[in-house]
């Protein structure tokens, strides 16, 4: 790839990055608006209409959370003071979630991605939580769906804030100050129907479209030996599962430098050269006809170009600018909709 072009893909975009959350946040606040009418409605109708704001609410809380990850990367804003600000207040804090603990977790995985150190196999392969294990068995997958609408979600939950664990003062405060200040608002207006649909959704919709949105990552190697999938979804996909271009997963490990907004057109440009594009339904029909083992490998490498403290050097980003961006995100539109078609 060129490396002036690359340079340019990998400047940040802060007003597409405030773009993408202000949907998210749009869109909860119209669930919230429409639960607050089913909430005040005798029909019957009001609790599938409950339901469907627990699923809308959480889609997005996925939505944030896959944009904090571009913070975390440092690709919301240059300035490392207002993207870690801003992605702790609109996207982290909202969830109880420290930014820098879960920089330091994301920076080891994709150093280690596929081997034994990765840090993302303490959750997917321990002895009780670890449910991805193929092959993938869909009433089985379907159970533990239903089960995250029970409660079977906290201790996936709890795994993931241990791993995250808070690093800093600021790591401590930032969610508590956020989440306090949330529920003593509400409070005061008489409105505590609001964070109880908040953590409602965050402990069973949102689980669910993490725990589905895991296993089209990193759950099997392809013939080369690559842990990372490479996906193409359609939009309802990317709505509930792949918010955000996470479809790119694997044009995000080889280019993790780039906002998740460029991520299409690095697939554009690296196509022909990349390994073949599957859809979700092949990815499926894969896990289930793969042989019985955890997804991890026994390799020592992974994660080529991943620093240990940012996604970039400052020298790198301040360098370059991309002569024709909009030709390239053109452009990958059109590969990615052309790469469904060759294995779906």
């Amino acid at each position: 790839m060129n490396a002036e072009v690359l340079r340019g893909l990998s400047q940040p975009r802060l007003s597409r990055w405030l773009w993408d959350v202000a949907f998210d946040w749009l869109v909860i606040v119209a669930a919230m608006t429409g639960a607050y009418f089913a909430l005040g409605s005798d029909h019957w109708f009001k609790w599938p209409a409950l339901f469907g704001t627990v699923v809308l609410i959480g889609a997005r809380q996925h939505g944030l959370g896959i944009m904090g990850h571009d913070g975390a990367h440092r690709l919301a804003c240059r300035n490392k003071f207002v993207n870690d600000g801003l992605t702790g207040l609109l996207c982290f804090w909202p969830m109880g979630f420290a930014l820098n603990g879960y920089r330091a977790f994301h920076f080891k995985h994709h150093r280690t991605v596929g081997t034994p150190d990765d840090p993302e196999t303490t959750h997917t392969r321990h002895r009780l939580l670890g449910q991805w294990c193929l092959p993938l068995r869909p009433f089985r997958v379907l159970g533990q769906v239903m089960a995250d609408f029970f409660g079977g979600s906290l201790p996936h939950l709890g795994m993931a804030a241990r791993l995250t664990n808070a690093v800093s003062l600021l790591d401590r405060l930032g969610p508590v100050v956020t989440l306090t200040a949330f529920v003593g608002l509400c409070w005061s207006l008489g409105c505590l129907w609001i964070p109880a649909l908040w953590f409602g959704s965050m402990v069973t919709a949102f689980w669910v479209f993490f725990r589905l949105r895991i296993w089209t990552e990193h759950t099997v190697e392809d013939e080369n030996g690559d842990p990372t999938h490479r996906v193409i979804a359609t939009w309802w996909q990317r709505f509930f599962l792949q918010p955000h271009n996470t479809w790119c997963h694997w044009e995000h490990h080889l280019q993790p430098q780039v906002p998740a907004c460029n991520l299409p057109a690095v697939r554009a440009l690296t196509l022909v050269d990349g390994p073949p594009v599957i859809g979700l339904g092949g990815l499926l029909r894969k896990l289930r006809a793969t042989s019985p083992h955890c997804p991890v490998r026994s390799g020592q490498g992974g994660g080529e170009g991943v620093p240990p403290e940012d996604s970039l050097g400052e020298g790198e980003r301040k360098g370059g600018v991309l002569a024709d961006p909009t030709a390239v995100m053109e452009s990958a539109g059109g590969a990615s909709r052309e790469a469904i078609s060759i294995r779906s």
